[in-house]
């Protein structure tokens, strides 16, 4: 999957100017974002923290990003850092759009904050529920 998105070359269809092409662009870019969340889900480990930090500022409103880098800093022994992270998204969901993250996010954060046994990345529920 990483040499099938290492493909990938900038924005889908940058150079078409046409508008009724827009649409089509915007939901190859969506489904580029999406191989990448899969990727990352088939294993989320601290060798991906730099990678996550960088799609969590292009992405921010992205909780799934959000939750495989929580859970790759708390793999890498770094909960307090991933407890962060939750607390960063909470504030940034309210703030900019006046709601809670999802209750994927609530649940990884208290499994990390009670110390309990985390599973796979795929416990974290179907990657197509965002």
């Amino acid at each position: 999957m990483r040499e099938a998105l290492s493909l990938w070359r900038g924005p889908a269809l940058a150079d078409v100017t046409s508008e009724a092409m827009r649409f089509e662009a915007d939901r190859l870019d969506e489904e580029r974002v999406v191989a990448v969340e899969r990727r990352i889900g088939l294993g989320a480990h601290r060798e991906l923290v730099p990678e996550l930090r960088a799609l969590n500022r292009k992405h921010p409103l992205r909780e799934r990003f959000a939750e495989f880098l929580m859970l790759a800093l708390h793999r890498g022994g770094r909960s307090a850092d991933a407890l962060q992270i939750h607390r960063v998204v909470h504030r940034m969901f309210a703030d900019e759009l006046g709601v809670r993250p999802g209750q994927r996010l609530a649940e990884l954060d208290e499994q990390i904050l009670c110390g309990r046994e985390i599973g796979t990345p795929s416990c974290l529920g179907p990657l197509n529920r965002r």
